[in-house]
């Protein structure tokens, strides 16, 4: 897919930004565009319905900034209108809170150019709220760690596997997609409470191989008003969202594919079961419930979700006395054993 895109200093990048309630922030996401050193091709605003001032803002800015409004139809389904009207050869999904650092595209691009067979590449960056820095890196799990490894911090290669396991990026922003690719898998799901930016991960990384590397790409803002919703929230909510896209992924998984389909079905169900039921003991147990509830029903009746149901919804003292016994019965196993 190569051929096509000339060199780097010619090549077309064009910047997608859905924007839904994101006014206090859309201004420093597209003045960060606005300030790369690589100059984007485009910028283009996509008004998902959005009842503040997020439209408003963009048009601000006047020929600089291309807005689309639409009625609100979810992330998905704002970041592929904005594609379809892309003309660049590779676009980055910007979200209105997010900050490109001033060099971001010229890494990105460089990177690209070194791995001319890569059809994604993705830069590191920082996870920042109004009080500072929350944490160093956008890059996570093992990924993370053979790139840490890697002399000249790039990794690149056939990740499929491995992005089934764990989903190494933490926002669409900090990578960068050749149009042509995108094109090919059909764009983003557009079904809401889905994780569709990892299930499009998926699709390309099944047929192309992807890059990672170390240089700093972006400013990922944390906050609890976000879609992802507050912290002690936000791993309870993506469990929810990712098992309709391993299901999905499981329809036409090979072999080897479908092992770590359901292993990873396994780990995210237990894990946002457990998430869930500590949210409820210590914040707010109506919430949690309702969250068990949901994780049942796409998990298809898995026991861990339905096993923390039942807990949650009995008194905590009938919980510690079920938790007694347990341990009582494993030490007389142990013992006799």
């Amino acid at each position: 897919m190569s051929d096509s895109r000339g060199d780097a200093r010619g090549t077309r990048v064009s910047i997608v930004v859905p924007a839904y309630n994101v006014a206090p922030y859309l201004a420093d996401a597209i003045d960060s565009v606005l300030a790369q050193t690589h100059a984007a091709h485009e910028i283009i605003v996509v008004d998902d319905g959005s009842p503040d001032a997020s439209a408003d803002i963009a048009s601000r800015y006047g020929a600089r900034v291309r807005l689309i409004r639409q009625r609100n139809r979810g992330i998905g389904a704002a970041r592929n209108r904005g594609a379809a009207a892309a003309t660049g050869d590779w676009l980055v999904f910007l979200d209105g809170d997010d900050v490109l650092e001033p060099d971001a595209l010229a890494k990105q691009l460089d990177v690209a150019y070194r791995n001319p067979e890569s059809v994604l590449v993705a830069g590191d960056g920082e996870q920042f709220n109004d009080e500072g820095v929350v944490a160093p890196s956008i890059i996570g799990g093992p990924l993370a760690a053979r790139l840490a490894l890697s002399g000249p911090g790039e990794l690149s290669g056939r990740f499929h596997l491995d992005l089934i396991a764990h989903n190494a990026f933490t926002t669409t922003g900090q990578a960068m997609v050749a149009r042509a690719a995108f094109e090919s898998v059909g764009g983003f799901l557009q079904r809401r409470e889905w994780s569709e930016d990892w299930d499009m991960w998926l699709r390309l990384s099944r047929r192309w191989p992807v890059t990672l590397h170390r240089g700093r790409v972006l400013r990922y803002r944390v906050r609890s008003e976000s879609l992802s919703g507050a912290d002690a929230e936000r791993p309870i909510r993506w469990s929810i969202w990712r098992v309709p896209v391993i299901r999905r992924h499981l329809a036409d998984a090979s072999a080897e594919e479908r092992v770590a389909l359901l292993s990873r079905l396994d780990g995210v169900v237990r894990e946002g079961a457990r998430e869930a039921y500590y949210f409820g003991r210590h914040r707010n147990r109506a919430r949690a419930l309702r969250y068990l509830w949901r994780l049942s029903i796409r998990a298809r009746w898995h026991a861990a979700p339905l096993r923390n149901l039942v807990a949650l919804a009995l008194p905590d003292a009938v919980v510690a006395a079920i938790a007694r016994s347990v341990r009582a019965l494993r030490a007389d196993s142990g013992r006799s054993a």
